[in-house]
């Protein structure tokens, strides 16, 4: 799970455009670590993805906006270091990217999901009903959006949004 996290940032910081709004709707919350929490919410507050440009002046534009050496350090490391692309090329390509991005916004579905089973299962039934039912319609709600994250390309593409 780190080290998806870590292709997704190098691929935002890297190739840009090839993760396009789709990276740019996913919440900071989606990163584990704090480390790539706090890199995603840069790259945030430098406007996201989206408006990178060409890659050069993206990464001066991050390095200049990070808030200290270490952050400065980590951005450079994940500027540097190779995408762990399959292939024969090893060379990200959109589809790769694609997968990337879906599989990091079900491992956060998965995680919300596991959340809302772990509340319900503390609750009583009986003196917390509504409740109860609230937290079995959300856990439903999730669980079919997981199962859409990987066959949905409107999911996928940032088009639907899989937070509530």
């Amino acid at each position: 799970m780190i080290n998806l996290e870590r292709q997704t940032l190098k691929l935002a910081i890297q190739r840009p455009a090839l993760l396009g709004p789709a990276f740019d709707g996913m919440g900071a919350e989606v990163f584990t670590a704090p480390a790539h929490r706090a890199a995603r919410e840069l790259i945030a507050g430098c406007g996201g993805v989206a408006t990178a440009g060409p890659v050069r002046e993206w990464i001066d534009r991050l390095l200049a906006a990070a808030p200290n050496d270490n952050a400065r350090m980590f951005l450079t490391r994940l500027a540097v270091e190779s995408v762990e692309a399959p292939g024969a090329d090893a060379e990200p390509d959109a589809r790769f990217a694609d997968d990337v991005l879906t599989r990091i916004e079900e491992l956060a579905v998965s995680r919300q999901i596991v959340a809302v089973k772990s509340r319900l299962q503390r609750m009583n039934p009986v003196t917390a009903r509504p409740s109860t039912t609230e937290c079995s319609v959300i856990l439903w709600l999730w669980s079919s959006v997981a199962s859409c994250c990987s066959s949905e390309p409107a999911v996928r593409e940032g088009q639907v949004s899989t937070r509530i």
